[in-house]
């Protein structure tokens, strides 16, 4: 078992966006073994997902399916009260134009 401290030590160097080689070399510089090293990037890792054009992690998004549905039920529900307004204010009056008539002081 790795200590905790190596651990959040590597997940606040991925999080500062510090690429996997430099957090190995400076982990080799320190003495750590190679399996040591592996099984700490291992579970410090978790969370973060890789990107494939570097070799730094990169934080994985927390919005959950059930976020991202009820977003778009709010903003479809907005959607519906603002047509349903505008049909209110634009529908016209009941009294068609040529029934008007105008009051002579």
């Amino acid at each position: 078992m790795v200590s905790p401290q190596i651990i959040n030590y590597i997940k606040m160097q991925l999080e500062q966006g510090a690429t996997k080689d430099s957090i190995l070399s400076f982990m080799k510089a320190g003495g750590w073994s190679d399996s040591n090293i592996d099984e700490a990037f291992t579970e410090a890792s978790k969370g973060f997902q890789k990107i494939p054009s570097s070799e730094s992690f990169m934080p994985t998004p927390a919005i959950g399916k059930k976020r991202y549905l009820l977003s778009i039920i709010k903003v479809l529900f907005l959607l519906i009260i603002i047509m349903l307004c505008v049909l209110y204010f634009l529908g016209g009056s009941d009294t068609p134009i040529n029934d008007v008539t105008i009051l002579e002081p």
